[in-house]
């Protein structure tokens, strides 16, 4: 317990006491007992804040998206229940719940914090010693440039290129480069989209019932590739659709979108979030589920890391699939892209899961 007392003002004070306490008794005082409750962590200030881009190479475009994280100290907080005692001498003669309070302790470590999109920065090019402003980012953190339009010609062209990309925070005065992008990439990476999306599409023009295991397993293969370099690239995105009606039924999830958000499936992933590593979650992915954001990219990733968990684990699919019965060993990953889908889509929406799981089954054996 802990106590702090506080001694009874003087003079007329003490007259006022005398109305509801025994006068010629003790002297009149007070103190705050605590009852330790439980233990917590609370976060300081945040500071040592760092930016991270993602890019969007296509062709003669490139779309920046910027990323923030800072680091927090990690307090050690006591919660206690508090009670007011007076006392008359050493006598308690009355005590007043004051409810709960919390007491920091100590500062016990660092933890990763406001994870966000970089909201309303400037975002320049530098190419050579030429820089070129293009923009302040969005409220998801992003911004685009036709870089053929944008930047010199003469610079652009010339095969060892390379964009320095600066960035200038809300509210401060000096850019910081935050990432580099090799011009000479950009042609290569177009034709490898190029390449990947006619494959996939001619395997997906094709019913599912009349594809062969080897194509079921290659458009999963050629999907993995494609979403890994070109998720932003409007030909895939259409082909998304397609490849997800194969593993999907589309139409039970579009009329499960209407439900309500399973708030504590939420608060379950972030509860995850905090424990896995940095590098195991995208940063989109983090930030989306940080803030409960709901869009196309989100969901998608969602399912595909269950699609996955399924491919990697296909023992999952022997009996009936259960949000409350993932092990831990199919990876924080897909725990967390579960308790996301289990928000967004709330509890009828494990049954889409579990024909997922069994669509995965049958070929995994093969």
């Amino acid at each position: 317990m802990r106590f702090s007392k506080y001694p009874l003002l003087v003079g007329g004070a003490l007259a006022g006491v005398c109305g509801v306490a025994a006068c010629g008794g003790g002297t009149i005082s007070y103190r705050h007992v605590d009852t330790p409750t439980i233990e917590t962590h609370a976060y300081g200030a945040p500071k040592q804040t760092q930016y991270t881009p993602e890019f969007e190479p296509d062709k003669e475009l490139l779309g920046i998206t910027v990323y923030e994280h800072s680091t927090c100290d990690s307090i050690k907080v006591q919660v206690v229940n508090r009670t007011r005692e007076t006392l008359e001498g050493d006598r308690v003669i009355n005590e007043t719940p004051l409810g709960k309070v919390q007491i920091a302790e100590q500062v016990d470590g660092k933890v990763t914090c406001e994870q966000r999109f970089t909201r309303e920065a400037q975002v320049s090019l530098k190419v050579g010693e030429a820089v070129y402003p293009i923009g302040k980012t969005n409220a998801e953190g992003r911004v685009g440039v036709n870089l053929a339009r944008r930047l010199d010609p003469d610079v652009y062209g010339a095969p060892q290129g390379e964009v320095v990309v600066l960035l200038k925070p809300q509210g401060q005065v000096a850019n910081r480069e935050i990432g580099r992008v090799p011009l000479s990439e950009l042609t290569a990476r177009e034709r490898r989209i190029a390449e990947l999306v006619t494959e996939l599409g001619q395997i997906l023009a094709k019913e599912p019932e009349a594809m062969t295991p080897d194509e079921l397993t290659r458009s999963y293969q050629l999907y993995a590739q494609l979403r890994s370099i070109a998720w932003y690239d409007a030909r895939f995105q259409g082909l998304q659709l397609r490849f997800w009606e194969v593993w999907h039924n589309r139409k039970q999830i579009e009329a499960t979108e209407t439900l309500s958000r399973n708030l504590e499936a939420l608060e379950g992933a972030k509860d995850l979030l905090r424990t896995a590593s940095a590098a195991t979650i995208p940063l989109f992915a983090q930030v989306g589920i940080q803030s409960g954001l709901v869009n196309d990219r989100m969901l998608e990733w969602a399912r595909w890391e269950m699609l996955e968990g399924f491919h990697e684990h296909p023992e999952l699919c022997e009996k009936e699939f259960r949000w409350s019965g993932m092990p831990d060993y199919i990876g924080i990953e897909q725990q967390i892209a579960g308790g996301y889908l289990h928000f967004v889509y709330g509890d009828p929406f494990e049954r889409e899961i579990g024909d997922m799981c069994r669509r995965v089954r049958p070929r995994a054996r093969r």
